[in-house]
């Protein structure tokens, strides 16, 4: 790892949501802010996951409100992920979930922080499960002025 053998890149960080599908159970796990959503009804997104952040805390805590949260200036600060510069900091969660879910949407916060839930509801509901509806998203975060790591990933889950 490029963080471990060079002093000027000790603290890199990454974060991570994925899921392991079995024939009866998905299992999700994440780490930082990267989040997963299930897709219901084909139109509306349930976020799964939990935001290990600052921001999510402080929201969690009632020590900051929604309206506060909008203008909160350490929006991508993390408070778990891989590296980071402490093993501390590693806290993966994993959980299982139905397995009766149909689409499931990923993105990291080059998206989520940038595209609102509302927007991205549409953006799909309009282009389905497409890469079409991808590059849509992609294109809507950086012209709102995302700069950070823009990544999203649609699938439909086709249980057996």
């Amino acid at each position: 790892m490029l963080s471990m053998g060079n002093s000027q890149y000790c603290k890199m960080a990454t974060t991570l949501s994925g899921l392991h599908i079995t024939r009866d159970k998905i299992w999700l796990f994440n780490i930082g802010n990267t989040r997963v959503y299930s897709l219901q009804n084909g139109k509306y997104l349930k976020q799964l996951t939990k935001d290990d952040s600052t921001l999510n805390h402080l929201l969690l805590t009632e020590r900051l409100t929604e309206e506060e949260a909008k203008n909160f200036n350490r929006k991508n600060e993390i408070t778990a992920c891989f590296g980071g510069g402490s093993r501390d900091l590693f806290q993966l969660k994993i959980i299982s979930i139905e397995a009766k879910l149909s689409s499931i949407v990923i993105t990291s916060d080059g998206i989520h922080d940038y595209v609102s839930i509302d927007r991205m509801e549409e953006i799909i509901t309009e282009n389905g499960i497409s890469e079409r509806t991808c590059y849509l998203m992609i294109d809507e975060a950086r012209a709102n002025g995302s700069q950070d790591d823009a990544s999203i990933l649609l699938c439909d889950l086709y249980m057996i």
